[in-house]
């Protein structure tokens, strides 16, 4: 089903596009390289998922918690290109990453345990830029895309006094996709403008496999494992990359618009 109306909503936009006139931001026949920067909230059900579990049973074997801050946002960057088939509609070619951290510490008596977890991902995708309203000098616009996410898992684990950092690593890929919508102002007589925008995601890595793990939890190539939160039996790690953002960026095209 949503595969369907997500279908039935690029159509429409497409069609919405091609009936539309074109105002002063004419981008037909433009390449235009945008970079941007934002701010994401990820879902990464998963991981926070295995925070509230650990803490569950370490503060049941008498540690006290410190913090529980599990991987949640991110400050992506990345390059976008744009090249203009009509006045109305571009294809899009991107490319970005991000990484986010956190922390869960307890302690007990005079012993600390600190686990620090690192998600990075790298994504590569291509879709369509569909201009909604283009009054002279700015226009409202909408995208879809579609790509890959290259994701890493990083953790480490340190007592007090230990000065032996047990690391664990784990990766893996997935298709996923996007949804923007924004606005884009055009400077007068310049080829620049700047983009804001909102984006919704989805894309969930069921497993992830396991390139090292030094607690020797999980053999190398075999799917990552965690604690499940309701049986605190050990079960493959899933991160979720799902959820919204925002991005700001400045465009260059080429050639000027006259």
């Amino acid at each position: 089903m949503k595969r369907v109306c997500v279908v039935a909503i690029v159509i429409a936009l497409v069609l919405l596009a091609l009936g539309s006139s074109a105002g002063v931001a004419n981008m037909k026949g433009k390449t235009g390289l945008e970079v941007d920067l934002g701010y994401d909230a990820f879902a990464f059900t998963g991981v926070g998922d295995w925070y509230d579990a650990w803490e569950e049973m370490l503060v049941a074997w008498g540690w006290t918690l410190v913090e529980n801050r599990p991987p949640s946002h991110a400050i992506p960057y990345g390059a976008r290109v744009r090249y203009g088939l009509s006045p109305t509609l571009s294809v899009i070619g991107s490319a970005g990453s991000f990484s986010s951290s956190g922390r869960l510490a307890v302690s007990v008596d005079s012993t600390d345990l600190t686990v620090n977890t690192t998600v990075s991902a790298t994504f590569f995708g291509a879709g369509i830029q569909i201009v909604l309203v283009d009054p002279p000098n700015y226009n409202i616009f909408a995208e879809v895309e579609v790509g890959s996410w290259a994701v890493t898992l990083h953790e480490t684990w340190q007592e007090t006094g230990d000065p032996v950092i047990a690391e664990r690593d784990a990766g893996g890929s997935k298709i996923g996709g996007a949804l923007a919508i924004g606005g884009e102002y055009f400077l007068p007589n310049k080829p620049i403008s700047f983009i804001g925008k909102i984006v919704y995601r989805v894309g969930k890595l069921e497993q992830i496999a396991t390139r090292r793990d030094d607690m020797e939890g999980t053999a190398i190539g075999e799917p990552f494992q965690t604690v499940d939160p309701v049986t605190d039996d050990l079960t493959d790690m899933q991160i979720d990359l799902g959820g919204l953002g925002v991005r700001f960026g400045v465009c260059f095209s080429f050639p000027a618009k006259k």
